[in-house]
């Protein structure tokens, strides 16, 4: 019941964000924040602590991202922006840790960002 209560208020969550960031403009034409988003929903399980991996389908999608990401640093930033946005905007909290460890566990090239303070036009 924990478990079903807990998925039900995440979900809403990435909804209530889907909605708001989907009514802002990207600020790279090739990202689209709301689009992410979609890519991330398939490893809430793993970034809140629920499922001890990341499942395939999340794996897939953030290697997706990170071949649109090193392609062109414009868009990597976008997306970092955007996926600092999706991660500051959990209630509760997403765990940090578990975010960072989609990098290495899915062999992504790019790390995600997971330091709320992470300037991403530096990147």
């Amino acid at each position: 019941m924990v478990k079903n209560t807990t998925s039900l208020g995440l979900t809403l969550a990435l909804i209530s964000v889907l909605t708001i960031l989907s009514s802002t403009k990207s600020v790279d034409a090739q990202t689209n924040c709301p689009d992410v988003i979609k890519k991330f929903l398939s490893c809430e399980s793993y970034m809140f602590g629920i499922t001890p991996t990341p499942n395939k389908e999340c794996c897939a999608n953030a290697q997706a991202l990170d071949q649109t990401e090193s392609a062109s640093k414009d868009v990597l930033r976008a997306n970092c922006r955007c996926l600092k946005r999706i991660v500051q905007s959990f209630r509760p909290p997403v765990d940090l840790s578990k975010v960072a460890g989609i990098t290495s566990i899915c062999h992504l090239k790019v790390n995600l960002p997971v330091n709320p303070s992470l300037n991403c036009d530096t990147l």
